[in-house]
């Protein structure tokens, strides 16, 4: 399906959620802030009538070029499907269960609680990224110290994703160490960066 068309259902959602918008295939909590929170439409690569859905919270301290699902979760897998007469009665069904964690991430703690709260049968270098960056962001520079330690002893320099998150630990730590109110700034300089990366500059 195309863009217009996500856009189109997700405009005539968008009344079941108070304090929600709708940009491309986002429908969010707006203002941002710190955190995006919301949910992600996408086609199906394998049905032409078939769709997914997808919940999910974004730490934007992190520098991001694209959205991504380290903090998401699948909706109903690929049960939806445009043909179905009963499709937005599903889908704001749903979304409302999501809707009460989504808003109770208020606050940078909020956020910091939820992504520890992830589980994972793995030690997952994002997960312990954003833990670091939020221990950080919350003001625990000692914590924050530790955790990002911990982050570094998990990435690979011989993958290029991991030795570019290394690279960016590596010196926020040492910023961290220096002066613990400058790497607040960076910190929220990244979130700045993220937010006009994601095309969310007039959702602030």
């Amino acid at each position: 399906m195309r863009k217009k068309e996500f856009i189109a259902l997700e405009k005539r959602l968008l009344p079941n959620f108070p304090g929600f918008t709708v940009s491309g295939r986002l429908t969010f909590i707006s203002p941002v802030g710190h955190t995006l929170r919301g949910f992600i439409f996408e086609p199906s690569g394998f049905d032409k009538k078939g769709l997914y859905l997808t919940t999910l919270f974004l730490p934007l301290c992190i520098p991001r070029k694209y959205l991504s699902m380290e903090f998401g979760k699948s909706l109903k897998g690929t049960g939806w499907r445009w043909d179905d007469p009963d499709l937005e009665s599903k889908l704001v069904a749903v979304m409302q269960n999501e809707v009460p964690f989504l808003r109770s991430l208020r606050t940078l703690h909020d956020v910091l609680e939820a992504v520890r709260s992830v589980k994972r049968t793995f030690k997952d270098p994002y997960k312990y990224e954003a833990i670091a960056y939020m221990l950080i962001r919350t003001g625990k520079a000692t914590e924050g110290i530790g955790a990002l330690d911990e982050l570094l002893n998990l990435l690979d320099p011989a993958i290029q994703w991991q030795s570019e998150m290394a690279d960016r630990a590596r010196a926020l730590r040492s910023l961290l160490v220096r002066d613990p109110p400058d790497a607040q700034k960076q910190l929220e300089a990244w979130e700045t960066e993220s937010v006009r990366n994601l095309g969310l500059e007039d959702f602030l």
